[in-house]
């Protein structure tokens, strides 16, 4: 049985019995977003109590509200012990993209949880050196 979790053009679909992520949410309302790419969340189960979520397009001001909502849903699972985000597809990040890494490594950190950042490439890398961050996360480059 699956539960659909949805609000507006977003959805992201649960495992009722589990309640692990399923599927994709993607943003579609371009005056919402007037800033650089569409960002496209898509989770992915590892196994039980660990999975990723793989970001697509710009993590900024403008897309960060909504990859939020999907992030801290996840997170705030009592079945989730480790979240893996592979920013390999992220092809900008501004200051509120960092803010969200830092909000949701404190989350899963208070619950005894674990947040990898994957796919960690140059220009991420240089946002959370900035910010002053680089020994906070585990990180993996592509």
């Amino acid at each position: 049985m699956r539960l659909s979790v949805c609000r507006g053009w977003r959805g992201v679909l649960f495992d009722a019995a589990e309640g692990q992520p399923q599927a994709t949410g993607r943003r579609r309302n371009p005056e919402v977003f007037p800033w650089g790419e569409e960002m496209r969340v898509q989770w992915k189960v590892i196994e039980r109590g660990h999975v990723v979520a793989e970001l697509e397009g710009d993590l900024n001001l403008w897309s960060v509200p909504e990859v939020r909502d999907s992030l801290l849903k996840v997170a705030r699972k009592k079945s989730i012990r480790r979240v893996g985000v592979d920013l390999r597809g992220v092809r900008a990040m501004d200051t509120a993209g960092t803010a969200l890494l830092v909000e949701l490594h404190q989350l899963l950190f208070r619950r005894g949880s674990d947040l990898r950042l994957r796919g960690v490439e140059d220009h991420i890398l240089k946002m959370i050196r900035l910010a002053g961050l680089e020994g906070a996360f585990e990180m993996e480059n592509s």
